[in-house]
């Protein structure tokens, strides 16, 4: 028996862990939260519509792609600081994804418009 205090329930999910979606909604959760960004669509194939079949909520999570899609790094960028946890990151999975994200602001970011902002902007 509750006492009132908790109003709605989330899941965190992965973006493409559409059975935990519905495990959700069948225990009662009201919106689930899944990384979600231009270099990770993956949610839009399975959880979104897992979302709307159940009738969720969804929240994006990690709508810079862990920093990748602020414009700080450029390719060529190798992130070591030891303080920083993607220094723990595949060399060469970073060296593509920076490569992507120059791509994408060379052809998808509107000129003048800051990639972060752009960012979030694309995953409303």
């Amino acid at each position: 028996m509750t006492k009132g205090k908790v109003r709605h329930l989330g899941v965190s999910l992965g973006s493409d862990d559409v059975y935990q979606a519905a495990r959700g909604a069948e225990r009662g959760a009201s919106v689930l939260q899944v990384g979600y960004n231009r270099l990770d669509e993956a949610a839009e194939q399975g959880v979104f519509p897992a979302g709307l079949e159940h009738d969720l909520g969804v929240l994006a999570r990690e709508p810079l792609a862990n920093g990748y899609l602020t414009g700080k790094y450029q390719p060529g960028t190798r992130i070591t600081a030891p303080n920083d946890w993607r220094s723990g990151h595949d060399p060469a999975q970073v060296q593509r994804k920076l490569e992507l994200v120059d791509q994408i602001r060379r052809t998808e970011v509107p000129h003048g418009v800051p990639m972060a902002t752009w960012a979030l902007a694309w995953c409303l």
